[in-house]
């Protein structure tokens, strides 16, 4: 019993002095969505009709963990760990034009949410009362995204599907942190969160048959603004 209540207090005081040294942080701004594409599976050709999302608002947070530092005579190079997670939603209606120039109104939504592990170098360089750090970074994770399609204007068949695609993710994200005080930091944050592959959606044509399309994923360019309890 002894070794098992020691066992639990190394734990809790290792546990403690690590998470002394995480900082939370929030951030919010845009995704440019950009561009993708539907590939149609209606015969024995699939047809592939590009598209293109537009932006949307991405929400996040997490915390940011110190694995290393390499102190010089004015800056501080740091290596740390942050644990990411986001969100975004998007909704909007495609006029898809087709190779023999037939045009269908569809209506598109989804909602993403991604968690990542990102190694994260940060140059911290003192300026005056500040720390201005630029930070470069590479990770990845795990995407899910439910996604809903629709097409508007029909008057047979249930075109209408839904699905949920679990995918692999990679970020690369860079910007530049300013420290206010020890307690206080803000940052701007960029760079590419993209989901890889598609989502299949099954619906059924106006002659009562199955027939598939594969979305590509939304992979989104952040433009972020946030802020981080420390530095």
């Amino acid at each position: 019993m002894r070794q098992t209540w020691l066992g639990i207090i190394i734990v809790t005081v290792g546990w403690a002095a690590a998470a002394g040294a995480v900082t939370p942080f929030v951030y919010g701004g845009l995704g440019d969505v950009g561009d993708g594409e539907w590939t149609f599976y209606r015969g024995q050709t699939p047809e592939i009709v590009p598209t293109y999302y537009g932006s949307s608002f991405f929400l996040g947070g997490g915390f940011s963990f110190p694995i290393a530092q390499f102190r010089q005579k004015r800056t501080v190079p740091t290596l740390c760990l942050d644990t990411d997670g986001g969100f975004t939603y998007h909704k909007q209606k495609l006029n898809l034009v087709f190779h023999n120039e037939t045009i269908e109104p569809w209506e598109h939504s989804f909602f993403g949410v991604a968690f990542s592990e990102n190694l994260v170098f940060r140059l911290r360089i003192p300026i005056r009362s500040r720390l201005l750090t630029p930070f470069v970074g590479v990770g990845g994770g795990v995407a899910i995204v439910p996604g809903h399609i629709q097409r508007e204007r029909v008057t047979a068949g249930d075109y209408d599907a839904s699905t949920v695609a679990v995918k692999p993710v990679y970020e690369v994200p860079f910007g530049l942190e300013i420290t206010l005080s020890p307690q206080h930091t803000i940052f701007g944050r960029f760079g590419p969160t993209a989901p890889t592959g598609c989502e299949t959606f099954t619906y059924t044509n106006a002659q009562g048959r199955a027939e598939d399309v594969c979305v590509s994923l939304p992979n989104s360019f952040l433009v972020v603004f946030g802020y981080r309890a420390g530095f």
